[in-house]
């Protein structure tokens, strides 16, 4: 009943034949999120009856709360992803904290191999566990699903994350017209724009976007102290 087309295709003028559909503007290029836009749409076009709360995914998988991370290092469009260096230094600072945590590194594909190699010239010792291409997508999701936290960047498995309302880091650009993320008190969002003083960008010429590689470790380290805090 909910095509993609629709749903995201009338903020931006791209699909002309929602006027045809409805006089009414279901979506704004501001502040609008995944649940408003589905909401909006499905209430004033398929069903008056529908609560919001009918349209939270849920994955009928059980979760626990494992001794790892999950750690996400792919996404469909390289701009969404940070240099393995700045992610390292997120990492290295969780280990400073717990010596002993594991991160289960996800994703496929090549792209993703390289950029967990990077990682390993960056972490020395055994707290990177590579499962890139080594498990599938259902095995991934477990994976989240038993882990202590998810951290990632704007791609499947933070979807993924979000569905199985595990806690959740999520490192993004705000600088690309996402105004779409999903909200949720699980999610920690990271970007620049929360840094208190001004940080050096790491420069990657595979990784280009500054905005995800100029992202304070403060502000990656006052997201996880927070998650940790929520969940207690």
């Amino acid at each position: 009943k909910l095509k993609f087309e629709d749903i995201y295709g009338f903020s931006d003028g791209i699909f002309e034949n929602w006027k045809d559909i409805s006089n009414k503007k279901l979506t704004h290029s501001k502040g609008e999120k995944v649940l408003d836009i589905l909401y909006n749409y499905t209430y004033e076009l398929i069903d008056k009856t529908i609560k919001k709360e009918d349209l939270i995914p849920k994955l009928e998988i059980s979760t626990s709360e494992g001794e790892y991370i999950s750690v996400g290092v792919g996404s469909s469009d390289k701009n969404k992803i940070s240099s393995p260096k700045k992610l390292a230094e997120f990492l290295k600072a969780i280990i400073v904290k717990k010596s002993e945590i594991k991160f289960h590194i996800l994703g496929n594909g090549k792209d993703d191999e390289n950029y967990f190699e990077e990682l390993q010239k960056e972490i020395s010792g055994d707290n990177l566990i590579n499962l890139i291409g080594k498990i599938n997508i259902v095995e991934s999701t477990k994976d989240i699903a038993n882990s202590k936290l998810f951290i990632g960047f704007d791609s499947g498995l933070y979807n993924i994350a979000y569905a199985l309302e595990k806690k959740s880091i999520i490192i993004v650009s705000m600088k690309r017209k996402q105004h779409f993320f999903h909200k949720s008190n699980n999610l920690k969002f990271i970007h620049n724009e929360l840094n208190e003083k001004k940080v050096e960008v790491i420069e990657d010429k595979k990784y280009i976007n500054e905005d995800l590689n100029s992202i304070s470790l403060g502000v990656f380290e006052k997201a996880f102290d927070n998650l940790l805090k929520d969940r207690s």
